[in-house]
């Protein structure tokens, strides 16, 4: 070893030492991080070039402990410690028997993105520039699996992949709580926002990114904890389980939560890939939910109780058409036209087409 030089590693110091070994093997590597921190973890990680993105294929993953190997977690297909050209993630800390990664994003106001390790760098994708159906349709082709987060003063969203397919989505905008389809909408706008932390690729290995799809949809473990496999989360943050056994953990508390007394324990099963729904797509382009629609004169005749047309206008939508009328007259955006109605996006637009058709209403100029 003292023939050879470690690499020249960037140093964060929230998140140790991310870089690659190049020439190095994983043993070599992890000779070099002994003489750097006594205690801490070590992940490192091998992945492959899969239709021009990176996939990630499995990570191994240490807790040293006085310079010592205490515990060795391996994920997915990793090829040893003899393998060269692999990522790695350094983090010192207290002394541990399980490893701690950083989160990659402990101050979002998403659980799912808190969830998020940071097993390599994210890739930051250009501002203004990357549209989102294209990603998507890259990464189902390489099978990939992670997440695309994307953060700005617009609002923040996560989309979670299992071997290529949209399986969770969750977002936050002005105070709404955002699913589905309607997350993936307000990551195509975050997508075109000019901020230059809009938009980021997170990669994970298949057993990690399977519990936080798991996490994101909320599906509460309820066997014995001997046979769980998913996340646990308390108020300090998640830990991850493979059978009962913990391999990681996140110290990914939210800005501003507490921790009092001992914090209860809530398990969350992975996501198994086969039964994994998906999340269809938004077919409107991005923006689509920011417009506003404007009633024509017969819209707001329609609303007038002094017309014939207001008659046969609740005949034929009911209370719920006038109330979409309503709400579109006070010139509010379609996204708030939803949270108002309590209607996800994509069943608000059939309605708004057949408003559209019969002249009710039209898209604000």
């Amino acid at each position: 070893m003292s023939a050879r030089r470690a690499p020249p590693l960037p140093t964060d110091p929230i998140d140790g030492l991310l870089g690659a070994t190049n020439n190095l093997s994983g043993h070599e590597l992890l000779g070099a991080v002994r003489s750097w921190f006594p205690s801490g973890t070590l992940a490192l990680s091998q992945g492959q070039d899969v239709a021009g993105v990176r996939v990630l294929r499995g990570v191994a993953l240490m807790a040293l402990v006085g310079g010592e190997v205490k515990a060795r977690h391996m994920l997915g297909r990793f090829a040893g410690l003899a393998a060269t050209d692999l990522d790695l993630h350094a983090v010192p800390h207290a002394a541990s028997t399980l490893p701690r990664l950083p989160s990659v994003a402990p101050e979002c106001d998403l659980d799912a993105a808190r969830a998020l390790p940071r097993f390599v760098s994210s890739v930051r994708l250009l501002p203004g520039v990357s549209d989102v159906k294209p990603l998507l349709a890259r990464l189902g082709e390489a099978g990939w699996h992670g997440a695309l987060l994307g953060r700005s003063g617009l609002g923040s969203a996560v989309v979670l992949l299992l071997e290529g397919r949209v399986v969770a989505a969750s977002g936050h905008r002005s105070g709404l709580g955002l699913e589905r389809q309607d997350a993936v909408r307000l990551l195509q706008r975050l997508a075109h926002d000019n901020e230059p932390d809009a938009l980021h690729l997170v990669p994970l290995e298949p057993r990690s990114a399977a519990a936080v799809a798991g996490y994101a949809l909320g599906r509460a473990f309820e066997g014995d904890a001997e046979h769980h496999t998913g996340i646990a989360k308390t108020g300090a943050g998640v830990t991850f389980y493979h059978r009962g056994e913990p391999y990681l953990v996140l110290a990914a508390r939210a800005a501003g939560d507490a921790v009092l007394g001992e914090p209860e324990v809530q398990r969350f099963d992975a996501l198994d890939e086969p039964s994994a729904p998906v999340v269809p797509l938004p077919d409107e382009p991005p923006g689509w939910e920011a417009q506003h629609y404007v009633l024509t004169l017969r819209g707001r005749d329609a609303l007038n109780p002094m017309t014939e047309l207001w008659m046969r206008f609740r005949t034929t939508y009911g209370a719920p058409g006038q109330r979409l009328l309503e709400v579109l007259a006070n010139g509010a955006t379609l996204e708030t036209v939803a949270a108002a109605l309590d209607t996800p996006l994509d069943e608000l637009r059939p309605w708004l087409q057949r408003l559209e058709a019969e002249g009710m209403v039209r898209v604000a100029r």
